[in-house]
C-alpha cells in the first residue's frame, strides 16, 4: 500500500475513534423475560454548563458515555444534564414505567419522540399533579412492540446530582414497591417505637437523656422520610418550598439535637470541658444553619450541614473514647453506637458528593443500617446508664445511712456524759451550766450562719468565675474566626514585595471593629483586548469597636467579597455605592427599621496598577482621607474623600466619586482608620496633625522600620491610659 494512502487511512481511523464516546451508545432492549431493567449504567449524558441550551440545541451535541460502570452521580452541582437512551421494545409489553429512584430531583423534563411538549415532575412541582402518584420519579412509557425511539431528559436540581433510574413493567413495579415499602414501614416503625420508649423512660425517670434522645430520633426520623420520598408524598406534596427545604432543616435539627444528647448523656461538663464547650458551639452553629436554611439556597446550606453533621460525627467518637477513658463507663456503647451511624453517613455524604457508587444496596441505604444499629446500641447505653445511676444512689443512700448511725452513736454517747456530769454536780452550779449551755447554742447558730454566708459567698464567685471565663472563651473563639477572615501578609508580600509594605493593627478589644480587604483581579482592557492586574484594597472603621464592631467587620468583608470577587465590580465609586446599598438592606433584613439606620462604617479603596516605573491609583473613600508622600516633596498630600458614610440613613441621598493619581517609584501611600489620631494620653490626644508629622518624620526609612516605630509612638503617647479605639494603619511603597 502507498504510504501516503496508509498515513491518511490511519489519521481517518484515530479522528472515528476519538469521537466514539458521542455516538456509540447501544439500544436498550426490552424483552418478556426482564420485568425491572436498571438503565442507568446505559446512559450517555451532556452536562450544559451555561444553563440556557434549548432541546434543539442540545440535540446537535456529542454526549458522553460514562467509562464505569454505574449510575451517573456528579454531586452538587449548577449545571443543566441531558440524558439520552434509545429503547428497543422486542417484548410484547407496550406500557412501561420510567422510574428514577432519586426522588430530590428539583425538576425533570422527559423529550418523548411521539410527543410535542416534555413531561414534567420533580420536587419543585406539585404532588397532585403527577400522573402516577408515588414518592419515586415515574413518566408513563408507550412503547409500540417492535419499535426504536431514542428519549431525552433534562435534570436541572440544587439537590445532589444522582441519576438512578430504571425501566419496569407495570405489575412488577407495583409489587417491587410493596416490598419496599414494608420495609420502610419496619424500619419507621422502630424508630417510632424507640421514640414512645424513651419518652415513657424520661416521664418515669426524668432524666433530660432520653428526652433528647426521642428529640435525636425524631429529627432522625424526619430526615430519612425526606430524603426517600414519604414526606412529599404524604405531607408535603402540595407545598413545594417546605418539600424541597426539609432536607436541609431536619439535617440542622439533627445536628443539634446530636450535640445536645451527647452534652447530657456523656456528663461532658464532668467529665470533660472541652467536650462540653465544643457540644455548645457546634449546637449554636446547628442552630445558625437552621436558620439559613430559609434564606440561602439549599445546595449551599445542605453542604453546611454535611459539614456540621460529618464533623459532629467524629466528635462523638472521639469524645465517647475520652470521656470513657475519664471513667464515665456508659459511654463504651455510645462509642460504638457513633461508630457504626457516622460510617453509615459517611457512605451517604460521598454518594451525594459522587464520591462512592450508587449501584449497590448497602450504599444507597447506608444510613438507614447504620441507624438501625446506632437505636440498639445508644438504647443499651442509656439502659447501662440508668443502671449506673441506680447503684450510685444505693451507694449514696448506704452512705447516708452508716453517717447517721455514727452520729446517732455519738449523740448518745454525748448525751450520757452529760448525764454523769448533770449528777455530779450540786444545785449551786446548775444555773451556770444552764447559762453556758444557752450561750454555747447561740455560738452554734451563729457560726452556722456564718458558714452558710461563706458557702453562698463561694457560689457567686464560682457563678461569677464561671460567666467570665464563658465570655472570654466565646471572645478568643471570635477572634481566631475574626484573624482567619483577615487577608495574610503573603498575598500583601506577593503583590508589592517583602519589604514595600506594613500593617499595624492594634484592636482595642479582644475582637476589632477596624479590618482591611485586599484581592488581586484581572480587568479586561479595552483597548488592547487583554486582562491587566488590579490591586484593590479596602481599609475600613467600623461603627464601635468590640463585639458590634467585629460583627459590622464580618458583614463587609463578605459583602465586598460578593461584590468584587464575585460580581467583579472593580471601580472603587460603584463598590462603595454597592456596599452602602447592600448593607442597608442587609441591616434591615435583621429586623433595623427604615430610616433608623445608625451602624455603618468608614471606608477607603484603593485601586492600584503597577508597572516597571510608576502605576496609576485610582481611589474613592466614605469620610477617610488619604495620604501620600512623593518623592522629591517636603509635605505629605492629602487627598479628602466623599462626606457619606457608608450604612447610616442620615443622608437621603448618597455619591461617591473618583480619584485618579498617578505616581512613580518610591512613592508612599498611607490608609488609615482615625484609632492611631484619637488616642489619649497623659499630654492629652493624639489628634491628625500631630500624626501626620511624626509620618513625614519617618517617610525615609524602611517600612519595617516605620512600623516599630508606629508601634513604639503610640504605647509612649498612651502610657497607662486606656487604649481609646481600635487602630489600623497600611503604608504601601510604589
Amino acid at each position: 500500500m502507498n504510504p501516503t494512502v496508509r498515513t491518511i487511512l490511519l489519521m481517518l481511523l484515530f479522528v472515528g475513534t476519538a469521537f466514539v464516546p458521542a455516538w456509540a451508545q447501544e439500544a436498550i432492549l426490552l424483552t418478556d423475560a426482564k420485568t425491572e431493567i436498571p438503565i442507568s449504567i446505559s446512559l450517555a449524558y451532556f452536562a450544559d454548563s451555561s444553563n440556557g441550551l434549548d432541546f434543539e440545541q442540545v440535540k446537535q451535541q456529542n454526549f458522553l458515555i460514562p467509562e464505569k460502570k454505574e449510575p451517573l452521580n456528579f454531586g452538587f452541582s449548577n449545571h443543566t444534564y441531558w440524558i439520552k437512551f434509545t429503547l428497543r421494545n422486542a417484548s410484547k409489553q407496550t406500557e412501561w414505567f420510567l422510574c428514577g429512584q432519586y426522588p430530590l430531583l428539583d425538576s425533570v423534563f422527559l423529550y418523548e419522540p411521539t410527543k410535542a411538549q416534555p413531561t414534567i415532575i420533580g420536587d419543585k412541582l406539585l404532588f397532585s399533579e403527577r400522573k402516577t402518584p408515588n414518592r419515586l420519579l415515574i413518566f408513563d412509557l408507550n412503547i409500540p412492540a417492535q419499535t426504536e425511539l431514542t428519549y431525552y431528559l433534562k435534570i436541572r436540581t440544587e439537590s445532589s446530582n444522582q441519576f438512578p433510574f430504571s425501566l419496569s413493567q407495570k405489575e412488577a413495579f407495583y409489587q417491587n414497591q410493596k416490598t419496599a415499602e414494608m420495609g420502610f414501614g419496619i424500619y419507621y416503625g422502630i424508630l417510632m417505637v424507640m421514640i414512645s420508649y424513651n419518652l415513657f423512660l424520661f416521664f418515669s425517670i426524668r432524666h433530660s437523656s432520653y428526652l433528647a434522645y426521642s428529640i435525636t430520633i425524631f429529627f432522625n426520623l424526619l430526615f430519612f422520610t425526606g430524603l426517600n420520598g414519604h414526606l412529599i408524598e404524604y405531607f408535603f406534596g402540595d407545598s413545594p418550598w417546605w418539600a424541597n427545604h426539609i432536607i436541609s432543616i431536619s439535617m440542622s435539627l439533627l445536628a443539634l439535637s446530636i450535640n445536645a444528647f451527647a452534652t447530657l448523656f456523656l456528663d461532658a461538663l464532668i467529665y470533660s470541658r472541652f467536650w462540653y464547650y465544643w457540644f455548645k458551639v457546634f449546637i449554636i452553629l446547628s442552630f445558625i444553619a437552621f436558620l439559613a436554611g430559609f434564606i440561602i439556597p439549599y445546595g449551599t446550606v445542605t453542604r453546611i450541614n454535611a459539614a456540621l453533621l460529618a464533623v459532629a460525627g467524629f466528635s462523638m467518637i472521639i469524645a465517647g473514647f475520652v470521656i470513657w477513658r475519664r471513667g464515665n463507663t456508659a459511654a463504651r456503647f455510645f462509642l460504638f453506637a457513633w461508630f457504626s451511624y457516622v460510617f453509615g453517613g459517611l457512605l451517604l455524604i460521598f454518594r451525594n458528593f459522587g464520591l462512592v457508587s450508587t449501584h449497590n444496596f448497602f450504599t444507597t441505604h447506608s444510613v438507614e443500617i447504620g441507624n438501625v444499629l446506632e437505636v440498639v446500641l445508644l438504647s443499651l447505653a442509656l439502659a447501662d446508664k440508668y443502671n449506673m445511676l441506680e447503684k450510685e444512689k444505693k451507694t449514696a443512700q448506704e452512705r447516708l445511712l452508716q453517717s447517721s448511725k455514727e452520729k446517732e452513736e455519738l449523740v448518745l454517747g454525748q448525751n450520757k456524759i452529760l448525764e454523769q456530769k448533770v449528777t455530779e454536780r450540786t444545785n449551786d452550779l446548775k444555773m451556770i451550766v444552764e447559762n453556758l449551755n444557752q450561750t454555747n447554742e447561740e455560738l452554734s447558730q451563729t457560726l452556722e450562719q456564718l458558714e452558710i454566708q461563706r458557702e453562698i459567698t463561694a457560689q457567686k464567685h464560682h457563678e461569677v468565675q464561671r460567666k467570665n471565663d464563658n465570655i472570654t472563651s466565646s471572645l478568643n473563639y471570635a477572634r481566631r474566626i475574626q484573624s482567619a477572615l483577615l487577608i495574610s501578609e503573603d498575598h500583601f508580600e506577593n503583590a508589592f514585595g517583602k519589604n514595600n509594605f506594613f500593617i499595624s493593627y492594634y484592636p482595642k478589644d479582644i475582637v476589632s471593629g477596624d479590618f482591611y480587604w485586599f484581592a488581586q483581579t484581572q480587568a479586561l482592557n479595552p483597548q488592547t483586548a487583554g486582562t491587566e492586574l488590579d490591586l484593590i484594597l479596602a481599609v475600613a472603621d467600623c461603627t464601635g469597636h468590640g463585639v458590634p464592631g467585629a460583627f459590622m467587620t464580618v458583614i463587609g468583608n463578605n459583602l465586598l467579597d460578593q461584590i468584587i470577587n464575585k460580581e467583579r465590580i472593580f471601580s472603587p465609586a460603584k463598590i462603595l455605592q454597592e456596599l452602602d446599598t447592600r448593607l442597608m438592606q442587609t441591616l434591615r433584613q435583621q429586623g433595623v427599621e427604615m430610616g433608623k439606620v445608625n451602624d455603618g462604617m468608614d471606608i477607603s479603596i484603593l485601586k492600584l496598577k503597577k508597572n516597571q516605573t510608576s502605576a496609576k491609583l485610582v481611589w474613592a473613600s466614605a469620610k477617610r482621607p488619604l495620604w501620600i508622600f512623593e518623592q522629591g516633596k517636603a509635605e505629605i498630600t492629602e487627598y479628602k474623600g466623599n462626606k457619606f458614610p457608608i450604612g447610616s440613613s442620615q443622608f437621603e441621598e448618597k455619591f461617591f466619586t473618583e480619584q485618579e493619581i498617578f505616581l512613580q517609584k518610591g512613592d508612599l501611600i498611607y490608609a488609615f482608620t482615625d484609632g492611631y489620631a484619637d488616642q489619649f494620653g497623659e499630654k492629652g490626644k493624639m489628634t491628625t496633625r500631630k500624626f501626620r508629622t511624626l509620618l513625614s518624620e519617618i517617610n525615609h526609612k524602611e517600612l519595617a522600620e516605620q512600623k516599630q516605630i508606629l508601634l513604639q509612638k503610640f504605647q509612649d503617647w498612651k502610657g497607662s491610659q486606656e487604649q481609646t479605639d481600635d487602630v489600623l494603619v497600611i503604608g504601601i511603597r510604589v
